[in-house]
């Protein structure tokens, strides 16, 4: 019987604004996130990457400045650098396009 599960891959990076930060991120999105879908190169529109983006990132190490976890939230994303969030876009895509040729 198939296992029904996330199948998705992960890869772990680290932002340039953040060298100590931790960042894994998913290859795609879910089923359920399709309504967030977007062509993100070719409709890089910040409010809607906002959206997509804590879709695709599993886990990060990043905490309030009382050592409990951050949420992974657009709001919070929202608080890095344009760099940061351009990387993760980036690192997103080249990972997506490194598994499909495998």
């Amino acid at each position: 019987m198939p296992v029904l599960k996330d199948f998705r891959h992960t890869k772990e990076i680290v932002l340039p604004g953040y060298p100590d930060s931790r960042v894994i991120i998913y290859h795609s999105l879910l089923a359920k996130d399709t309504d967030l879908v977007v062509d993100m190169q070719e409709d890089m529109k910040p409010s809607k990457v906002l959206l997509v983006l804590p879709k695709l990132i599993k886990e990060w190490n990043f905490t309030n400045e009382d050592g409990s976890p951050t949420p992974i939230t657009a709001e919070n994303i929202n608080l890095l650098q344009d760099d940061d969030i351009k990387f993760i876009v980036e690192q997103v895509q080249e990972f997506a396009e490194s598994l499909k040729k495998k």
